[in-house]
């Protein structure tokens, strides 16, 4: 992944940074066919993003998608993602745990929508659009992120946290 070093997009995140608090530096690199944005590296960490998203989406867009991946990384899910997996590796058998592990990752996709939603002023119609520009313009992507949740979601769990994101009658307590 080629970090992005473009002046605007690292302001955008320095912003980003700022306005959630995160002390650590933080690196934003691109992928090519990279279909989702995620969040990489436990002790560096680096968000990556398909390149096609830097090319096609502007600032206001990338701003919803780095608070989302920096609201990871403040909350420490890295850690407990690691977590996570080696309880699963070691109880690969246990059917309650494949389920809890699937709450915890969807409950924490919930949380940091909450975050960003709540940064944001509530421009919960931007971050939905932000989310759809993300998926359209990674559309061909052959790089696939292993089923990760988050945007890499399709379907009904896609519409579903749309849905959640898009209710303004829903109480943001963060």
């Amino acid at each position: 992944a080629e970090e992005i070093t473009e002046a605007g997009i690292v302001a955008l995140l320095e912003n980003c940074r700022a306005t959630l608090g995160v002390r650590r530096r933080v690196r934003l690199c691109a992928l090519p066919c990279l279909s989702s944005p995620l969040l990489l590296g436990m002790w560096r960490p680096r968000i990556v993003v398909s390149a096609e998203n830097i090319a096609q989406l502007n600032h206001a867009q990338l701003r919803p998608v780095i608070l989302h991946e920096l609201a990871h990384l403040k909350r420490h899910d890295l850690w407990v993602n690691a977590l996570q997996i080696a309880l699963q590796v070691l109880w690969f058998f246990h059917p309650g745990l494949w389920i809890t592990n699937w709450l915890i990752r969807r409950e924490r996709e919930k949380v940091c929508d909450d975050i960003v939603l709540a940064r944001t002023d509530r421009q919960s119609r931007a971050y939905a659009d932000s989310m759809l520009a993300v998926l359209k313009a990674s559309a061909g992507s052959s790089f696939p992120t292993l089923g990760l949740v988050g945007i890499a979601e399709r379907g009904s769990a896609l519409r579903t946290r749309l849905a959640r994101i898009l209710d303004d009658r829903r109480r943001i307590s963060i």
